[in-house]
């Protein structure tokens, strides 16, 4: 008996079923695999290019804005080589002085992290010209991976919210916040000219909003000049909500506690030894 050549001996190109030539069909299958092959490669060029761009990004940018460097320049001389320690990066912008108002603020934090988001930057910490670094040892890049769950946070006590030290996650959580702030500015009828009872009104309202709660803005149209009666509002609308003193966080925003040792406070003489920053005017306390 003949053997005949099996199917197996057949090189698959050739083989048939029935009278039709299925080589056709895998030229066709090779065709649609360099088409979507090629498409996967540009793809993976551009997910490597965005991975390359944003690994190459700070993690953080360190922001201060004044109207005169050299008149701070004990203070910022502290700022830059604490931002030096950790890696990241130092920014001074310079407003003029005769321009300022309440909107600057938010306004130039804003800008600063529309631009860090499109840069890839993690985070960005606000410190009023005025602040310096006095304990070195701190390790900040710990503090925000720790705190990673939050994109909005701020220093808050029982005399004042301080709204010159800022840590911001440069998201649109943030800007939101940012945009809030702009907004309450406009809209708000506080004659005391501070811009911390603007940023606690902001403030409030995402609390509310944790506790779905509409909050009617009673705060946002006092008739007083005095700051602390404008915290008075804020720190009794927080203590109703539950959000007593050191306790303050909800969403993704948090009131550092005292225990971290920042003292941000507008006055100096809070500050004792081992605090991390100094906020005030005595330069000596910054040499």
């Amino acid at each position: 008996m003949d053997i005949e050549d099996t199917e197996e001996d057949v090189p698959f190109l050739h083989r048939t079923i029935g009278e039709q030539n299925v080589e056709p069909v895998v030229g066709y299958c090779r065709q649609k695999w360099h088409f979507f092959g090629g498409i996967i490669v540009v793809l993976l060029v551009f997910i490597l290019s965005v991975f390359l761009a944003n690994k190459n990004a700070p993690f953080a940018i360190v922001l201060q804005v004044t109207d005169d460097v050299s008149k701070y320049e004990t203070w910022t001389q502290t700022v830059k080589a604490w931002t030096q320690q950790f890696n990241f990066t130092y920014v001074v912008k310079i407003f003029n002085e005769t321009k300022w108002s309440n909107q600057l603020k938010p306004k130039l934090l804003l800008q600063q992290v529309t631009e860090n988001m499109e840069n890839g930057v993690t985070w960005m910490i606000f410190l009023d010209a005025d602040i310096c670094v006095k304990n070195f040892a701190f390790n900040m890049t710990t503090f925000l991976i720790q705190n990673s769950q939050y994109d909005f946070m701020f220093q808050d006590s029982m005399h004042t919210t301080n709204s010159g030290f800022l840590i911001i996650k440069n998201t649109d959580y943030s800007v939101n916040i940012l945009m809030d702030w702009i907004e309450n500015q406009n809209n708000c009828k506080i004659p005391w000219s501070g811009d911390q009872a603007y940023l606690q009104i902001t403030i409030l309202k995402y609390a509310f909003r944790s506790k779905n709660q509409d909050y009617n803005n009673k705060c946002c149209f006092m008739n007083t000049t005095d700051a602390h009666e404008a915290n008075l509002c804020y720190r009794n609308k927080m203590d109703g909500l539950g959000f007593p003193v050191n306790e303050r966080k909800f969403g993704k925003i948090m009131a550092i506690d005292h225990k971290t040792r920042f003292n941000m406070h507008d006055s100096g003489d809070h500050y004792k030894n081992g605090d991390i920053f100094y906020h005030g005017h005595d330069e000596r306390q910054c040499k």
